[in-house]
């Protein structure tokens, strides 16, 4: 996956902040089991390129897989108990970050 460097933007300064977020630095081949639980996630009601990046994120164990699509995001909500991790909009996520580090 490819990680823009924010700080060497000019237009997203500020969107900078203290508190860090780690993002994948490498690229996952996809083949064998990826493509077996993608088509898990596809009889499930996904469509087919969003099943391969919920597969490719449940390999990589990641804690949180965001996305603006509301189709993906009514289908992740309604398989919560199948889905191995969670899937938000960013904007709600971003949100609960603020009022976690700030109320809590």
């Amino acid at each position: 996956m490819y990680r823009k460097n924010i700080a060497e933007d000019e237009t997203n300064k500020a969107y900078i902040t203290k508190r860090h977020y780690q993002f994948p630095e490498s690229r996952i081949e996809l083949k064998g089991l990826i493509f077996v639980r993608a088509r898990q996630l596809v009889t499930r009601g996904f469509g087919a390129a969003d099943a391969v990046h919920l597969a490719a994120a449940e390999s990589l164990q990641v804690d949180v897989l965001l996305t603006c699509d509301d189709r993906w995001l009514r289908k992740s909500r309604q398989l919560a108990d199948e889905i191995k991790i969670r899937v938000a909009n960013p904007v709600e996520w971003l949100k609960e970050q603020y009022d976690a580090k700030n109320i809590g």
